[in-house]
């Protein structure tokens, strides 16, 4: 029987290129049905990014990062009108 050879599950291949994706939606909090929050500004912060990327969420409050190496990352989401708050907080 032939045995095949696996890389390590936890680390990329050599000269494998980063792809890690952080997505989400925003909505007001405890709207029913969700009211999607459009247009609003979406920073990623994190050690191994040289600089925040930035990015908008779209008509239905969504919004992507893609390509993202491995690490710690923070989201932080604001809009004029609106409490800004970070990933996972709540007020």
């Amino acid at each position: 029987m032939a045995t095949q050879s696996q890389a390590p599950r936890d680390k990329p291949a050599p000269g494998a290129t980063p792809g890690g994706v952080i997505e989400g939606r925003v909505i007001v909090q405890d709207s029913s049905p969700a009211v999607p929050v459009r247009r609003a500004r979406v920073p990623l912060t994190g050690e191994r990014l040289g600089q925040p990327e930035l990015t908008d969420t779209d008509t239905d409050g969504r919004y992507r990062f893609t390509q993202l190496p491995s690490g710690t990352y923070r989201i932080t989401v604001s809009k004029p009108g609106f409490v800004t708050l970070e990933a996972g907080a709540t007020q």
